[in-house]
């Protein structure tokens, strides 16, 4: 089916098909949302159109592209009339896809394509809570005994940094020949996970640990879940923390105002990295020390 969309949203309806919106707009999820904020006579509307203009009969399987083109239709009618209710019907649907998609896909280029629509910086920021919120959720195994997060007093290591990252064959260099190098040349003591020996359930020493850091680094390569627990833990600690990654669309968007160093893994990288990395710790020590 064409579509003559408003020049103004096709960057938008590009980068919703691109993550592919229409594996959850075919869920009961979607009808739900639908009919609890009554756009749902809209949406049978939109389906209706496009099934009328199709000349196949699908049997036996049930194609997204129609929910897509679908979706298409009403929020072009909607861009067209009322900036409001299109606003309404993308923050509504965004949310609860997230919601649906457990925050595994990248939405940077949907929130910055909005963004350039002007909507309400209140609507954008709900998008950006409920993205935060699923990204933050602890997805590592339950301890039998679970562990208590409290900003207790305990005293800074001043000469600490906790890493946080995945122990793999990917990245365990990364550590053992830059990070770990790099710190240990300006006096620091590099702890990872993977190194802390005790007793203790392992997420009990882990938050002991970013606590009494002076600040940490954080590797997001590869959108580890257990790294992004971890980082939240920090952020609620108000924790400098210096972010790495190997790939920019690892970086969440609502993490993308934070100082980022994005390296390769190469010969020429490992320098720039081990400079750059040097580079941002001095500097936060300078600001620690004013």
């Amino acid at each position: 089916m064409e579509i003559n969309l408003d020049p103004q949203i096709k960057p938008l309806v590009a980068n919703l098909l691109r993550i592919n919106i229409g594996r959850y707009l075919k869920t009961s999820d979607f009808n739900h949302l639908t009919l609890e904020h009554n756009f749902d006579n809209l949406w049978e509307q939109g389906k209706k159109a496009v099934r009328d203009s199709s000349n196949v009969v699908f049997i036996g399987f049930d194609p997204s592209g129609d929910y897509e083109e679908a979706y298409q239709l009403i929020l072009n009618a909607l861009y067209k009339q009322d900036n409001k209710g299109f606003f309404n019907v993308l923050e509504l649907t965004l949310t609860d896809f997230i919601r649906w998609d457990k925050g595994k896909t990248d939405l940077s280029k949907v929130v910055e394509n909005l963004e350039q629509l002007k909507m309400p910086e209140d609507q954008i920021q709900s998008i950006k809570q409920a993205f935060s919120s699923k990204l933050l959720t602890p997805t590592i195994a339950t301890p039998d005994k679970s562990p208590t997060f409290e900003k207790s007093e305990i005293k800074i290591d001043p000469k600490l940094c906790f890493v946080i990252m995945p122990f793999n064959d990917k990245l365990n260099p990364i550590y053992e020949s830059i990070i770990k190098v790099v710190l240990k040349d300006l006096k620091y003591n590099p702890l990872r996970a993977d190194e802390i020996f005790t007793s203790k359930p392992i997420i009990d020493d882990i938050w002991l640990n970013i606590k009494k850091s002076k600040f940490l680094i954080a590797d997001l390569t590869d959108r580890n879940p257990n790294v992004f627990y971890e980082l939240g833990l920090a952020h609620a600690l108000t924790k400098d923390v210096i972010l790495l990654t190997q790939n920019l669309s690892d970086i969440p968007f609502d993490l993308r105002h934070y100082r980022i160093i994005v390296y390769q893994d190469s010969i020429s990288g490992a320098d720039k990295l081990k400079s750059t990395l040097k580079e941002f710790i001095t500097e936060l020590d300078t600001k620690k020390k004013k």
